[in-house]
């Protein structure tokens, strides 16, 4: 989506884009759950359709959309509405800004992209020349074709923030060409075995009375 806010996508001979479809989050089984908010949507289509033709179905349905809260669906529906509008204003307002059905083509472009039926995996690549399929109009440039210069230091600057992320601490890079940055770190605290108190030894028992202190404790309580 980030990339799609800008004047111009600049991409490297390996690089791709992807879907814009919102995935959304819901717990069951005492554990988070991703799942795309377009077949979620699919779903629950599907089971009012299935009920509708036979109401017997409704004890297999169930179990399953008793998962789902009782907004999920809704949120589902906006989270998809967000993506295309946002998506669909950036390309109007600045890759075509100030030509012709500027609104329309970027309408285009997002619904294709916000529709996970396009792709079924939110994971899968989306080429240069998929996009320009959609949209010819569209301005992708590749990185080798434009400066092999420029190519070089964003090849560069991509490897050290990829050897960054994975050998330090940091898990967010904030940098400025002056030279500045802000590097946000999380700490992993590894925590062992817990090791068990040592047990107190047993105290000693005073031995038992003999014959004649039990003798003298039978006078005392005459």
């Amino acid at each position: 989506m980030l990339a799609l806010s800008g004047n111009e996508i600049l991409l490297g001979q390996a690089a791709e884009l992807g879907p814009i479809d919102p995935q959304l989050q819901f717990v069951t089984d005492q554990r988070p759950v991703s799942v795309p908010a377009r077949a979620a949507i699919d779903q629950f289509e599907r089971a009012a359709l299935d009920i509708g033709k036979d109401t017997g179905k409704m004890r297999v349905w169930l179990p399953i959309l008793r998962q789902y809260g009782p907004a999920f669906l809704q949120e589902c529906q906006n989270a998809i509405a967000l993506s295309e509008t946002l998506v669909t204003n950036w390309l109007s307002q600045y890759m075509f800004n100030g030509e012709d059905y500027s609104f329309e083509r970027g309408k285009r472009i997002a619904q294709w992209l916000a529709n996970h039926n396009n792709f079924h995996s939110h994971s899968r690549p989306v080429w240069m020349e998929q996009l320009l399929q959609v949209e010819p109009s569209m301005k992708i440039s590749l990185l080798e074709e434009v400066s092999k210069g420029l190519e070089d230091a964003v090849m560069a600057v991509y490897w050290a923030i990829d050897v960054t992320l994975s050998e330090t601490d940091a898990i967010k890079l904030i940098e400025h060409q002056a030279g500045s940055a802000y590097i946000k770190l999380m700490r992993t605290a590894v925590i062992g075995p817990s090791i068990p108190l040592k047990p107190s030894l047993p105290q000693p028992q005073p031995a038992p009375p003999n014959r004649e202190q039990r003798r003298q404790q039978r006078k005392g309580r005459r």
